[in-house]
């Protein structure tokens, strides 16, 4: 033991008061040779301060300091456990970086006695001790960086996170246990993105009583932008406040200098306001959901989503591609602010209400005045101007009109091209636009149910069928859900003779662009409009005019510049098209209807058709023109050669389904037109649905769902997505009579579906075989189909079958067992028992009981149990025209034979024939001779086609429509009994 080479000097620290324990230059502690006595070696001033891994938990007893010039460093996985009431305040560099997999954990010292929150009144229950927060002050280096960093139990009035006059980035941070501000900010320019913020509150916690009003923010900013500073608030989740607390409390800034931007956030709730905002704001592709006044504050004004704030008058706020859902307003403008609200969907607007105070609350998107409101600031707002939203709620605007005191303003609102609630209730505006009613305020506004997906379960896509759909501005949909970018239309045709053009240009939130022929430079930034600027109407597109455009195609690029300065980062592409000097002749298949049960009527018939479009300016004849379903067949449907179609017009080519030049199947196949021997156009096709069509859309003139509009332009059919899919019934052991297996699916919702991609299997494990429904497959709402597996069988014992979609998502999946020969299985419930049934029904409905249906699926089990052939003269004396086949009812019940038919040896289709028990009939090759040999019979005679086989063959009986399964097959030989060989003697069979 004992003491050597020990020193009693300063250390000469350059900060111990402010927690800098680096060394002085001249500090006894710097050993020459040798790492420097204490923790810290000598760096020169400038120089680094690392917390790294391997010294790792750090404690800070006391605040720390880290000065201007010094990076501050903290490595991916560190622990920091910091001292109650101490802070860490950086004026250097800040670069606390950790990993998603390492991150960095700030907190109060593990295993700390509870000790009493001062937070507020210092009512809230005993907590972990808090200690001050991290400060970046004073330091706008570029790099300064907090990412992949937990903060825990800091608490402060200048934030868990505090950045004052200074510029920093935080990105996906967490904060726990803390009921003031998260964030502060204070002339500070900062992105904070992929963080999560936790509820402010419990359940039972009421901030007002609590005394945490009005600090209890999940961000708070004051002060100006620095210049050349952005402050961005994106791509985060926000949980809920209470009280007279917003979620972000920031002051923004004035274009053309940096706003605040909130991007793409999830906000879940609040009390008060979601976003408080002063200054010019753009907030776009976020989600606001869940406010109600909280009537736990005194405070007399409304709940927000967002509020403008109180920074100024003739603030701007741009909203845009915006979710809000359950709110009691989606926006309340106060100061003259006003707000461009465009492709944005709102969703249950709350009721009016009286809160606890007997303060009204007015709902509706926009409030322009609070009259309860206190604050002398809180003067009424400017304006309005929505276009392309979907508006659900019972009031569009409240407060228009009104002021605290005379004289009362006219406010000015436009409301262009919007969807409104059919229940929309309050079509009044305001004292001073008396007489009228919001949909005075602009043109293109429909009252018409949206058809969200599922809205209670916030998802707000539109079912195909939507009338938001296609109804916005260039095309586009109604609503948050359309793409980012700015869009372009007015494009012209594909091909064309003229050379000019003009393209329109816009799109939610986009206020500039620039633009050029793909490849070239670009023009001068061009203005769309100059905002809200009334009594001048809003401009929210521009104008591209092109003109003397020499032959050659064309594709116009537009960068957009949104409301924040932001520029998109890859351009927005016209469609081509090509400026020709002449038109060439071109003859097209445009539409084709195959499975027709009353969509098109022709002279009292249902026949398909296939339609021809001439896509030129001039006539065109038909000479040497056919339609083919192979190519290059001998079968063809060859077109009247002294037919001629107009200049864009159309043919009509009816056909006959069951029979004519051509096949053509439901269930999938092929369609070529041909010039002589040249192939001008084909299509492939798969399964169709009853009383569909398929048909060309759009400029590049894709095969799409159409409903039939022979000889007109071609309407697009709403399909809808693949999830009401289900397996209904599967043969898996056809027999012989009736070899081919099916599965059959059912479409159960209100729309079709288109089932190419989808995928059939008897496995649900990946690398076993799989069928993949073709393209242009489509089933009817509330239709079947009927589909024979490729590429794999079914087992007749014990397998699955399996119905997934292109993702290998499975849709539906069946488990059977062991299967009965000729017997099909099904699933007719909505509680998936499974059924058996003696008379399989592929492409239709099991009959229910008291329908047409189950009749006739009745009569023909009849058919099926009870008719059989009990003789047969296949070589008489005489030669074949007295031949002849007796068929017998075996049964209990009369039997009508209507639609049953031979398909094998001979051929012959019942009528409507009624056969009574042990009664028979007979068919013979000819009557004439039949009746001069065997006389006049009592029963029925009628004549078939065809000829018996002398030498033995099979007789084939199938079932009618729409069941058309072989019943039966009878099989002779000659040389079974001698005598029925041309001896005279008939072949009998004795059934039992």
């Amino acid at each position: 033991g004992g003491w050597s080479d020990n020193q009693n000097t300063d250390p000469l620290f350059i900060s111990a008061d402010n927690g800098d324990f680096r060394l002085l230059e001249n500090s006894p502690a710097i050993v020459e040779g040798q790492g420097d006595v204490g923790f810290y070696d000598f760096v020169a001033v400038g120089g680094e301060v690392r917390w790294n891994l391997d010294d790792s938990p750090y404690h800070v007893t006391d605040d720390v300091e880290i000065p201007v010039g010094v990076s501050f460093y903290i490595d991916p996985g560190v622990s920091v456990y910091v001292s109650e009431g101490a802070k860490i305040e950086i004026r250097g560099k800040a670069m606390i970086v950790g990993e998603p997999d390492r991150r960095i954990q700030f907190s109060h010292v593990p295993g700390s006695e509870f000790v009493e929150d001062d937070a507020g009144d210092g009512e809230l229950p005993d907590a972990p001790p808090k200690w001050g927060g991290v400060k970046i002050v004073d330091t706008l280096d570029p790099e300064n960086l907090i990412m992949c960093t937990d903060i825990d139990s800091a608490q402060d009035d200048e934030g868990a996170i505090g950045v004052i006059k200074s510029q920093c980035v935080l990105d996906d941070v967490s904060f726990a246990r803390t009921h003031i501000r998260m964030i502060y900010t204070e002339d500070a320019s900062v992105i904070i993105r992929n963080s999560i913020f936790p509820d402010m509150f419990t359940e039972s916690e009421r901030p007002a009583e609590l005394g945490l009003d009005n600090i209890s923010e999940h961000i708070k900013g004051v002060g100006e932008i620095p210049e050349g500073g952005r402050y961005i608030i994106k791509n985060n989740i926000f949980g809920k406040n209470k009280g007279h607390n917003d979620v972000i409390d920031v002051d923004s800034g004035w274009r053309p200098e940096p706003i605040v931007q909130i991007i793409g956030n999830y906000f879940e709730g609040a009390g008060d306001e979601l976003c408080d905002l002063g200054g010019d704001v753009y907030l776009s592709e976020n989600v606001f959901l869940n406010v109600f006044k909280d009537d736990e504050t005194s405070d007399r004004g409304y709940a927000n989503a967002i509020s403008t704030g109180d920074v100024g008058p003739d603030a701007t706020f741009v909203i845009a591609r915006n979710i809000f859902s359950d709110v009691d307003h989606a926006i309340s403008l106060k100061i003259q602010s006003s707000t461009i609200f465009e492709s944005n969907t709102v969703h249950k607007i709350h009721p009016d209400f009286l809160d606890r105070f007997d303060n009204p609350s007015v709902a509706s998107v926009v409030n322009l005045f609070i009259p309860t409101d206190t604050d002398s600031r809180a003067t009424h707002g400017k304006g309005a101007y929505l276009v392309d939203n979907i508006l659900m709620t019972p009031r569009v605007f409240s407060g228009a009109d009104d002021a605290k005191e005379p004289p009362y303003p006219v406010t000015p609102l436009e409301l262009y091209q919007n969807l409104l609630d059919p229940q929309l209730s309050d079509l009044s505006i305001g004292r001073n636009h008396d007489g009228l009613s919001v949909l005075d305020l602009g043109k293109k506004n429909v009252i018409e149910a949206p058809m969200f997906i599922d809205p209670e379960s916030k998802n707000f896509n539109l079912h195909p069928a939507s009338p938001a759909r296609g109804s916005g501005r260039f095309g586009q949909d109604l609503g948050a859900l359309v793409s980012s970018g700015i869009f372009i239309s007015g494009e012209p045709e594909p091909i064309t003779l003229d050379k000019r053009a003009e393209l329109t240009v816009g799109g939610p939130g986009y206020f500039a662009y620039r633009w050029r022929f793909e490849g070239k430079d670009w023009s001068d930034v061009i203005t769309i409009g100059d905002g809200f600027n009334p009594p001048a109407p809003t401009v929210r597109s521009g104008t591209i005019a092109l003109k003397d455009l020499l032959p050659g195609t064309y594709v116009v690029e537009v960068l957009g510049q949104d409301f924040a300065g932001n520029w998109q980062n890859e351009p927005t592409k016209s469609q081509s098209w090509e400026v020709v000097q002449s038109y060439p002749g071109k003859l097209l298949l445009n539409e084709f209807l195959i499975l027709n049960e009353g969509a098109y009527v022709s002279e009292g018939a249902n026949p398909s058709y296939v339609e021809l479009y001439n896509s030129s300016p001039r006539a065109i004849s038909l000479d040497g023109y056919y339609v083919s379903s192979s190519p290059n067949s001998a079968s063809r449907l060859t077109l009247d050669a002294d037919t001629v179609i107009d200049a864009w017009g159309y043919l009509i080519i009816e056909m006959d389904p069951s029979g004519g030049p051509i096949e053509i199947d439901g269930g999938g196949g092929s369609l070529y037109l041909y010039d002589s021997e040249e192939l001008l156009d084909s299509v492939d096709y798969g399964f169709q649905a009853v009383n569909y069509s398929i048909g060309r859309h759009g400029r590049d003139s894709l095969w799409q769902l159409n409903i039939p509009s022979p000889g007109n332009i071609n309407k697009l059919a709403a399909t809808a997505v693949s999830t009401p899919l289900r397996i209904s019934e599967w043969l898996a052991n056809p027999g012989q009579l009736n070899r081919n297996e099916f599965i059959e699916l059912v479409n159960d919702s209100l729309y079709p579906v288109q089932m190419a991609g989808l995928r059939l299997s008897d496995s649900s494990v990946s690398g076993y075989e799989t069928m993949t429904i073709p393209e242009l497959s489509f089933i009817g709402p509330g239709q079947y189909t009927a589909i024979e597996p490729q590429g794999f069988k079914l087992s007749s014992d014990l397998d699955q079958i399996v119905l997934s979609n292109s993702d290998g998502e499975i849709l539906d999946n069946v488990i059977y067992g062991p299967q009965l020969e000729g017997l099909s299985e099904g699933r007719t419930g909505g509680d998936g028992a499974v059924q058996q049934f003696v008379l399989p029904t592929p492409g239709t409905a099991q009959p229910q009981e008291g329908t047409d249906e189950y009749i006739e699926y009745n009569r023909i089990l009849g058919i099926l149990s009870s008719l059989r052939i009990t003789e047969i003269m296949y070589n008489p004396l005489g030669g074949s025209d007295y031949e002849y086949i007796e068929l017998k009812n075996i049964g209990d019940s009369d039997i009508n034979l209507n639609g049953v038919q031979f398909v094998n040896g001979i051929e012959y289709e019942f009528g409507d024939v009624l056969l009574m028990p042990n009664e028979t009939v007979v068919l013979v090759s000819n009557i004439e001779a039949f009746t001069s040999r065997y006389g006049e019979l009592k029963y029925l005679v009628d004549q078939y086609e065809g000829r018996l086989n002398n030498g033995g063959e099979s007789l084939i009986l199938q079932l009618p429509d729409p069941y058309p399964f072989m019943m039966y097959r009878l099989v002779y030989k000659d040389d079974w009994y001698k005598k029925t060989d041309g001896e005279g003697f008939a072949l009998e069979w004795i059934h039992s």
